[in-house]
């Protein structure tokens, strides 16, 4: 009896140091579609929607954090114009002084890297922003985690990165 009491007892152990564990990657949790302002992505129910000064919408968990940042053709005349490259080069002089670098395309959507230090928090993040162009603006969804973990999330921001899209451009 009491090997099966110690057998349940490990198995629960183990259970919750798995649950544990799934937790701490936000992206473990189940798949949630997000939309606002015409931009649908799919993160996880781990994320939460909410307001950063500067951004058209924001997500955040435990870990990481999205910004999404609309920039309509209104904006400025000839901007509907631009390839989605000309948007990409005017993107990263606009952050030259975050020594931004090319990032690998995903598919065909263009992307940067950079790094970021808040003081305020004592904390160096790594940023990729993926660049898109939809019927009525630019996008630019940057994903952010500590450097230090940024590889361990990289393949799933790449997976949130194509997931998102701009369904009312998509009518006919």
């Amino acid at each position: 009896m009491k090997k099966i009491a110690s057998l349940f007892l490990c198995a629960f152990l183990l259970l919750t140091a798995a649950g544990c564990a799934s937790h701490s990657n936000p992206f473990s949790a189940e798949e949630k579609l997000f939309s606002s302002d015409g931009m649908e992505i799919t993160l996880t129910k781990a994320f939460r929607k909410t307001s950063v000064d500067g951004y058209t919408v924001c997500y955040d968990s435990s870990k990481v954090a999205v910004f999404a940042l609309k920039e309509a053709f209104s904006l400025a005349e000839g901007l509907e114009e631009m390839t989605l490259d000309d948007y990409r080069e005017l993107v990263l002089q606009a952050n030259e002084s975050k020594n931004p670098q090319r990032g690998e395309d995903i598919d065909s959507i263009q992307t940067m890297v950079y790094n970021f230090y808040n003081q305020e928090k004592n904390t160096e993040y790594r940023y990729l922003s993926a660049m898109y162009k939809a019927g009525d603006a630019f996008w630019l969804v940057q994903f952010a985690c500590e450097k230090d973990v940024f590889d361990e999330y990289q393949p799933h921001f790449v997976e949130a990165a194509k997931s998102v899209a701009f369904p009312e451009n998509d009518k006919p």
